[in-house]
């Protein structure tokens, strides 16, 4: 084999292990994240809501990377809004008519889908509904 050929084939090999990586599940968030608050219809709720348990269901899902843009968004298909902080900074968890997570950025909105969004948000609305 003559040595293009072979990095040609290093730099394919390359490009789709960073694919499935790039497109692979990850956790919602991370078990060192904090929750600061939450929101439902636009209306602040983080004192009636125990922010530990709400952070611990929010672990058990998981997020998917998404090219498709969701912004801007319109609020009346917006239920829920968290705000979580970690290492990278401050991200939101949209949930409604699209369950999304995202970073936003100087230069760039990252996105991601969240995987069984339905379920989170059934799930935390039956949170939100024994307050």
């Amino acid at each position: 084999m003559t040595r293009k050929k072979l990095l040609a084939l290093l730099f394919l090999g390359g490009l789709v292990v960073f694919l499935l990586w790039f497109n692979s599940p990850k956790p919602l968030i991370e078990k060192n994240a904090e929750v600061h608050w939450i929101s439902y219809y636009n209306e602040d709720i983080t004192g009636q809501v125990n922010l530990e348990n709400l952070k611990n269901l929010l672990c058990t899902y998981k997020k998917k990377r998404t090219l498709k843009s969701y912004f801007p968004y319109r609020t009346e298909d917006l239920f829920i809004e968290i705000g979580v902080r970690d290492e990278g900074g401050p991200r939101h968890i949209l949930l409604g008519k699209n369950c999304i997570y995202y970073r936003s950025g100087r230069w760039i909105t990252e996105v991601w889908e969240i995987q069984n969004g339905e379920d989170l948000l059934e799930k935390v609305l039956s949170v939100i509904g024994e307050i």
